[in-house]
């Protein structure tokens, strides 16, 4: 008898903290009511806003356009647009990036017939068979072939970042999600992460090409090298922020989504919170009477599969609108990494702060691949969770219905979502992993060398 109402006392102390929990979560998400009003002037604290993806991704479409990688964006600033209207603004947004593009082309291949000063004079050290000519040499190179390439192809891509963002507004009106306070904040954060890249390679250039206190009389290419390499790198990691962006929104959803699947499966799900041992686990859900009718149960259960298909469709959509540009920026990123690692060991004047510069390029580079790195395996791991929620549930008190939609909805998470570039390789922590073991063996190899040159050099100094 005490055995017994030890029991019942539990599984009414465990449905009051799940009733709390789920009062506290609708309070905190704002997604699972269905009456909630939609965003009006006068009402914009408590209501469904669908368009709050559009609102939150504004500010990085606009920042995007001033470097000319998204033309035809945003016509919010002109009013009654007329189709002629909305065609010589076409035609004024392709001429402004194709003018960008021309910029960056043109400014590469002036510096390449005219070199800085600040080249040459690496070119004449050691009877012009410094390494360091070559490989800063190399470095320019790479950053503007990569700009010229992304400012290329990137801007063909508009239209195709227009109907994703659609996407993500329609798959919002069925989920019932509004992000508005997350996505911004997120937003701002990536601005602000760009706007730091943009700072910091322009300062760096100034000191490398302007200001390095060498002494050296400076041309017009030493001029026009620090805006032409910040552009370039401009050009190449905007559309990396644009993918992070959209990679953080597909995680916001999948999270809601995992939340309002646990409020459609908790009293289906047995926890061993409450059970005292192996006879009594399973036996609160005896007592528990589900909200809905059989049929209504494997309909919403039918409704919550296809919709979670349709999330992952967003997922596959960034391996498909960013994975090329993912794998460009890639290779640039491995490229950058083992040269700005070399400079920073074979750094020859002393006193030269130019370290700084390097060392500052090697964590923006690092920070930018943990970052992608991250949220892919976080959207994962949402799909894994949604995957042990899924196999916790109690079939037996189910229909035929039901559990043939729970199966069918198992076999359609059986694999993870997978974010890819162009399918060349995964955005995972794995990745992120080998990067840092190679830059790790690669910088041990340097110091090795560089030690064994300076052994070397005393050596024939003291004979």
């Amino acid at each position: 008898m005490d055995h017994r109402f030890s029991i019942n006392k539990l599984v009414g102390r465990n449905r009051d903290e799940r009733d709390g929990s789920q009062k506290r979560e609708s309070r905190k998400a704002r997604i699972f009511d269905e009456e909630s009003p939609v965003c009006t002037i006068g009402n914009r604290t408590n209501c469904y806003d669908p368009d709050s993806i559009k609102k939150a991704f504004h500010p990085l479409g606009i920042y995007s356009k001033c470097f000319g990688l998204f033309p035809c964006y945003d016509f919010s600033f002109v009013e009654n647009l007329s189709d002629g209207n909305v065609r010589m603004i076409h035609i004024l947004d392709y001429c402004y990036s194709v003018l960008i593009f021309l910029v960056l082309t043109g400014g590469g291949l002036l510096c390449h017939v005219y070199k800085p000063n600040h080249l040459r004079r690496e070119e004449t050290k050691l009877g012009g068979e410094n390494i360091d000519y070559y490989a800063k040499l190399a470095l320019i190179y790479c950053t503007i072939f990569a700009g010229v390439q992304s400012l290329f192809i990137f801007p063909m891509k508009w239209n195709q970042v227009v109907n994703f963002v659609r996407l993500f507004s329609n798959v919002d009106k069925i989920l019932r999600f509004d992000g508005r306070d997350e996505e911004r904040w997120f937003a701002k954060k990536v601005i602000l992460y760009l706007t730091g890249c943009l700072v910091f390679t322009l300062a760096s250039n100034l000191i490398l090409f302007i200001l390095d206190g060498s002494g050296v009389s400076t041309c017009f290419s030493d001029f026009l090298m620090p805006p032409l390499m910040t552009l370039a790198l401009m050009a190449l990691i905007i559309p990396t922020g644009l993918a992070v962006f959209f990679l953080n929104a597909v995680r916001l959803r999948m999270m809601h989504f995992n939340r309002k699947m646990t409020t459609l499966l908790t009293p289906l799900t047995p926890s061993c919170f409450i059970c005292i041992s192996f006879q009594d686990y399973g036996k609160e859900l005896d007592e528990m009477k589900l909200d809905r009718k059989p049929e209504q149960f494997a309909e919403d259960l039918e409704k919550m599969r296809i919709l979670h298909c349709e999330i992952a469709t967003l997922g596959k959509s960034i391996s498909c609108i960013f994975g090329t540009h993912l794998v460009r920026d890639f290779l640039y990123s491995l490229v950058g990494l083992v040269m700005y690692t070399y400079f920073l060991i074979y750094i020859q004047d002393e006193g030269d702060f130019t370290w700084i510069m390097y060392a500052g390029q090697n964590a923006f580079i690092l920070l930018k691949l943990l970052v992608l790195a991250c949220f892919a395996q976080l959207i994962c791991c949402e799909g894994s969770i949604l995957r042990a929620s899924l196999q916790r549930v109690s079939l037996r008190r189910l229909d035929e219905s039901s559990c043939l939609q729970i199966q069918v909805f198992l076999g359609a998470v059986g694999n993870l979502p997978v974010i890819s570039a162009a399918g060349f390789f995964n955005l995972d922590r794995a990745l992120m992993t080998s990067i840092l073991g190679a830059i790790t063996t690669y910088f041990i190899i340097l110091l090795q060398f560089k030690v064994g040159g300076g052994l070397q050099k005393i050596t024939e100094g003291s004979a």
